[in-house]
This record gives structure tokens, C-alpha cells and sequence, in this order.
């Protein structure tokens, strides 16, 4: 007779972006420190994403992250929204460092500034 595995099945969780989602995995997996590349949560002030010269992307009203304005278009915004629940919120004992000047960015120092957890 052929035994057969059972494996646990396990939804994971994080946020309504592929990057939230994917920090929550690496969690799950024992990652505790993040180095986030490309994490910009912006477009640059005519509408085009920062990391290449695409047709604009419809934005939001402008956001004010530690008294800096970044532009967003809507998934950007939701995803900067949700980020600190999504992180801070669930996942314990989680550190990030933010490469470049964007929105995630300027949150991160607003949170190392208020003494906050990063």
C-alpha cells in the first residue's frame, strides 16, 4: 500500500500588494531584517514611475509622509497605507532599512525620528 504525505496548508497574508505579501512570506520563512530595494510607493511629479519612463499612471491626491509630498497612484497609496499594519502590526520583531528617497522611504524616518520601531 502507498503512503501518502499530508501537508499543511497555509494562506499567507500581508497586505493587497506582492510586496507586502512577499515581506509576510520572508517572515514566515525566519527573515527578521529587510533591506527594501525599489519599495518607492511614488511616481515622480508627472505621473511616471521612478524606476523607468512608462506613460503616466493615474494618480491620488498628493500624501505627506514626514513633511515631504510624494505623488501615488492608487495601489502605491494603499500599499504605503497598509504597510506598517501590514508589518509592524503582525509580524514581530521585524527591522527595515529603505533604499532611496520615496514615500516608504520618508515613513521609516518619520517612525526612527517618533522612536518608533524600524
Amino acid at each position: 500500500m502507498e503512503t501518502v504525505k499530508k501537508y499543511a496548508r497555509v494562506a499567507v497574508g500581508g497586505g493587497s500588494t506582492s510586496g507586502l505579501r512577499a515581506i509576510a512570506l520572508g517572515w514566515f520563512m525566519g527573515f527578521r531584517n529587510f533591506i527594501l530595494y525599489g519599495f518607492d510607493c511614488c511616481v515622480n511629479e508627472n505621473g511616471h514611475k521612478r524606476f523607468n519612463d512608462e506613460r503616466p499612471v493615474p494618480t491620488v491626491p498628493p500624501i505627506w509622509v514626514d513633511g515631504k509630498k510624494f505623488i501615488c497612484n492608487a495601489a502605491m497609496a494603499a500599499q504605503l497605507n497598509e504597510f506598517q499594519k501590514a508589518t509592524y502590526g503582525w509580524l514581530s520583531d521585524i527591522h527595515f532599512e529603505c533604499r532611496g528617497d520615496g514615500a516608504l522611504a520618508a515613513l521609516l524616518e518619520g517612525r526612527r525620528k517618533a522612536g518608533m520601531q524600524v
